[in-house]
Formats: structure tokens, sequence, C-alpha cells
């Protein structure tokens, strides 16, 4: 009997250990894909944010007359 119970704890042992494994793994790929979105993230800010300020201050005058003359419409 003492050699059964020390063969189930064992086993649930390494069981244990094997799914803290599959879990530490599944973190890890869950942290690699945060950062690859956070990155992301910031690079289409950056280049929107340059986008939008140089579409501004080069086609002012522009985008001001075609609203006028939408509005006018």
């Amino acid at each position: 009997m003492k050699i059964l119970l020390k063969f189930s704890r064992l086993e649930m042992e390494t069981k244990n250990v094997k799914e803290e494994q599959i879990k530490n793994d599944w973190m890890l790929a869950a942290a690699v894909l945060d950062r690859i979105c956070a990155f992301a993230f910031a690079i289409i800010f950056v280049v929107g944010t340059v986008h939008f300020i140089a579409i501004n201050t080069t086609h002012h005058g522009y985008v001001l007359s075609s609203l006028k003359r939408l509005w006018l419409r």
C-alpha cells in the first residue's frame, strides 16, 4: 500500500511539474506577443503622429481653402 501511495504521489508531482512547465512556456509566449504588440503600437503611433503633423504643416492653406469651399456650397 505504501509503495502505491508513493507511486501516486510521485506521479502527481511529475504531472504538476509538467503542467507548471507548460504554464511557464505559455506565459513566455504571451509576454513575447505582448512585447511585439506594444512595439507595433508604438511604431504606428509615432508614424501616424509624424504624418499628421507633416500633413497639417505642409498643406495648411489647401486644407482650409477646401473646407471653406465645402462650407460655402
